[in-house]
């Protein structure tokens, strides 16, 4: 018979009341995107509480549509011009509805050139997050190659960007370090037999 120590349920319990609230988000985060799907904040919030919650692999893909959505508004092509309008005229009433509930930020947004503005600037940041979130994803998905690849083609697109050029030194790093675990491990079992 299988029985739970008394710790280690009231541990299990204290796990399951700490992701609650994380669960709560997700599902959350769901009916709001079902509402507005072309809203890459809510999109990229979603991945975040996914690979909080062990999805890693479910995260990438939100991840992967809010940076779709941002870049599209940023600089649509011509077979995205209408996602990229729709992401924008979204983003931008979310942008205007948080600045102008507040007297000190309304002046931010109190133009249409300000609106436009405040928007594209927040827009930029969000596609740095979504790269960061991605590569964090890739990390929990024990995706090294793809991360070590990502996070190239990061530096290279956000040169100024303070994190990213660490990111790849990181990732090489444990890539060695698991290519010598791996080595030793082959190692003590080729002994053994």
């Amino acid at each position: 018979m299988f029985s739970i120590s008394s710790s280690s349920y009231e541990a299990f319990a204290k796990c399951r009341q700490l992701l609650h609230g994380e669960i709560e988000d997700v599902a959350q985060f769901t009916k709001d995107l079902a509402l507005s799907p072309y809203d890459p904040e809510t999109w990229l919030n979603r991945a975040h509480y996914l690979r909080i919650l062990g999805f890693p692999e479910l995260g990438l893909g939100d991840a992967y549509k809010a940076r779709l959505l941002i870049e599209a508004a940023l600089a649509p092509s011509e077979s995205q011009v209408s996602l990229g309008e729709d992401t924008f005229r979204t983003f931008s009433e979310k942008v205007y509805a948080m600045h102008a509930s507040n007297p000190a930020w309304a002046v931010h947004v109190d133009t249409k050139e300000k609106l436009k503005e405040r928007t594209q600037g927040m827009l930029k940041r969000l596609e740095i997050q979504c790269w960061t979130e991605s590569m964090e994803g890739l990390m929990a998905a024990n995706c090294s190659k793809d991360y070590l690849d990502m996070s190239n083609e990061a530096v290279k697109r956000f040169p100024d960007d303070e994190v990213f050029p660490s990111e790849g030194k990181s990732v090489l790093s444990t890539i060695e370090m698991l290519w010598f675990q791996i080595y030793y491990f082959l190692n003590i079992n080729n002994r053994l037999l």
